[in-house]
């Protein structure tokens, strides 16, 4: 339900006054368009007693301040998707996705994409107690600074926190999660990314912040030199580009229209034709020491035969000239399986082991080039073989085909969540990538 057609701020109000108010469920809404006032909250939850609310399996979307605002205890938010994609700056931003205010409230496997907010969820207030933040994926994406209510986007924002656990939550921002005032949390299996100079895990006022138990969070941008998540148009021009190359191409033909439901978020769908993505100004070789991750998937069998059955997914020296060298493809291997195909810039053929492989199903595709240039593979987070060295690659083109950016082997199929890192990952880190973007449809 859209709140301002009927001439309100708030879809849902819930005022718990007395301890009569108990057992509410909200399940399988959708609620829109909130707003324009100052407090265009989709849900808000107020008073003293426990509230006994959960909330789970909505859709939110569009929204001038929150999805959920509780300042009710024992509240619980669940599976939800919430997102805002509004061109709005400054004050007219959405604030956050959930706003919690409350202690004994639980936040938990929600899905949040917000553009230009100033937080996906925040715990905020002093003495908050047993609160439980996990198994979220929160993505801050557009534009930061001065087009957000707040000058640096976060994840996450906790403040004043004692006795709460904060795990295997998935974030992109500025700043990853940032804790002020906590004592007594456990903070753990967590995987932030953030746009440096800023940080994945930031604490401040170091002096009553104690006795927290952080164990086995990841760094994403540890070595993170490029990623693009294809949650937008501008995505394909500089999200999370951190080579300081300027803006990348878009090949004649290529339409913001081409973006689909993909991992998390969207996704950029190619249509084995001449549509490429020109990421040539950014300079990414997989040589030395590198490593290109990503979700791909092809909408079409591999092919056995020539090199025009196989959908290729990136490489190319120069979109125009013909270069039948420097490229990865998908190629078919036997009956419902396929390998990854890698040819180097001099024309040396390097294939993984096969893989089981139906058309139109997503796999997390991971190449490893070690400091001798021996590449590894990786599907779905398991090693699918080293062959033997060779040269590197020029990652210069998206979804394009062989022998430059032609009709012949371009990708029929879509991309998602590329990444490109300055050293060899690990097994370790190739598998805690892929555990925490497993696809959502």
């Amino acid at each position: 339900m859209p709140a301002n057609t009927i001439g309100a701020n708030r879809c849902i109000y819930v005022r718990t006054c007395d301890a009569s108010v108990s057992n509410i469920l909200i399940n399988n809404c959708e609620l829109h368009d909130i707003g324009p006032w100052e407090d265009g909250d989709a849900i808000a939850m107020y008073g003293g007693y426990n509230a006994d609310v959960t909330i789970q399996y909505c859709h939110f979307y569009n929204f001038y301040k929150r999805a959920c605002k509780v300042q009710a205890t024992g509240v619980k938010i669940i599976g939800n998707l919430i997102h805002c994609d509004w061109d709005d700056d400054g004050v007219n931003a959405p604030a956050e996705g959930v706003g919690i205010l409350a202690s004994n409230c639980e936040v938990r496997d929600n899905i949040i994409f917000l553009r230009r907010a100033s937080w996906g969820i925040s715990m905020a207030p002093a003495g908050t107690q047993n609160g439980v933040i996990t198994g979220n994926i929160i993505d801050i994406y557009g534009y930061p600074d001065t087009h957000c209510r707040t000058s640096i986007t976060r994840s996450m924002y906790c403040s004043g926190l004692q006795n709460c656990t904060i795990s295997d939550n998935v974030t992109y921002a500025q700043i990853g999660m940032h804790f002020r005032n906590c004592a007594n949390n456990t903070i753990e299996d967590n995987y932030s990314v953030a746009r440096p100079p800023y940080y994945p895990f930031w604490l401040t006022d170091g002096t009553t912040i104690y006795n927290n138990t952080y164990n086995n969070n990841t760094v994403g941008n540890n070595n993170l030199v490029a990623f693009w998540r294809f949650n937008d148009p501008g995505d394909i021009i500089s999200a999370f580009d951190f080579t300081g190359a300027g803006n990348a191409g878009i090949a004649t033909g290529f339409t913001s229209s081409q973006y689909v439901a993909g991992v998390l978020g969207n996704a950029l769908e190619f249509n084995g034709v001449d549509s490429d993505i020109d990421v040539s100004a950014h300079n990414i070789k997989l040589n030395a020491n590198t490593s290109l991750v990503m979700w791909v998937k092809s909408n079409v069998t591999p092919g056995t035969g020539s090199h025009v059955f196989h959908p290729g997914i990136a490489g190319m020296s120069d979109a125009d000239a013909g270069q039948w060298d420097n490229y990865i493809s998908f190629i078919g291997s036997s009956a419902g399986n396929a390998a990854i195909v890698f040819e180097d810039r001099n024309g040396n053929i390097r294939i993984s082991q096969s893989f089981p492989y139906v058309a139109g199903d997503w796999i997390h595709l991971a190449i490893v080039m070690d400091a001798s240039l021996v590449p590894t593979f990786y599907v779905n987070g398991v090693k699918r073989g080293s062959p033997a060295a060779c040269t590197g690659i020029d990652i210069n083109h998206f979804g394009s085909g062989y022998a430059g950016a032609t009709n012949q082997g371009a990708l029929d199929g879509a991309m998602d969540d590329v990444m490109y890192f300055s050293k060899a990952l690990t097994q370790a880190e190739v598998q805690a990538i892929y555990s925490k973007h497993i696809p959502s449809n």
